[in-house]
Order: structure tokens, then sequence, then C-alpha cells
């Protein structure tokens, strides 16, 4: 896994997917951002999947919050690598 830092955000690339059937865009990236941390026994994670072209051109195609706690949470050493892996569980997607 790959974590990029475009825009001011990191993104890790991701088997390419359609997140709804109508879409034009699949999927490519996914970026994570932590958005409330209890520094306790939870956290809250925004998602977004998007479309980066080979222009740059960063279209958002999907996004959402998710809350880790409980065994993931205490697994969590604080690495930027496990919130990705984990929350592509959740999503069914595939990190590259």
């Amino acid at each position: 896994m790959n974590i990029s830092n475009i825009d001011g955000n990191n993104y890790v690339e991701i088997s390419p997917i359609k997140i709804k059937y109508y879409d034009t865009n699949e999927a490519n990236y996914i970026m994570v951002r932590s958005i409330l941390d209890n520094l306790i026994d939870s956290t809250t994670f925004y998602y977004v999947l998007v479309n980066i072209d080979i222009t740059g051109s960063i279209t958002n195609l999907d996004s959402g919050n998710i809350i880790m706690d409980g065994d993931d949470y205490s697994s969590w050493t604080g690495d930027n690598q496990y919130p990705f892996t984990w929350i592509s569980s959740k999503l069914n997607i595939t990190l590259v």
C-alpha cells in the first residue's frame, strides 16, 4: 500500500469499482481522514471514494463516516495504514 498526499489529503489506490451501476467513472482511490477521536475507545473516520484521472483531476463519487471502536480501535497503534486497511475491509474494496 502506498499512501499518496494529494491536495493535502491522504489517498490510497484501490481496485477500480463502480459505485452505482450508472456511473461512468470508477472509483480508483480512497481518501480517509479521522474527524473525531476521543483518544480512549473510538474514532470516527470520514472517507471519500474518488476517481483520479491521468490529468490529476479528482471526482468525488461516494463518501461517508464510519466509526472504529472496541477491539478494532484497541488494535490501532496510530499508524496511517491501519485505517485504510480497516475501512477497505468494511467497505469490501481492495487496496492496491
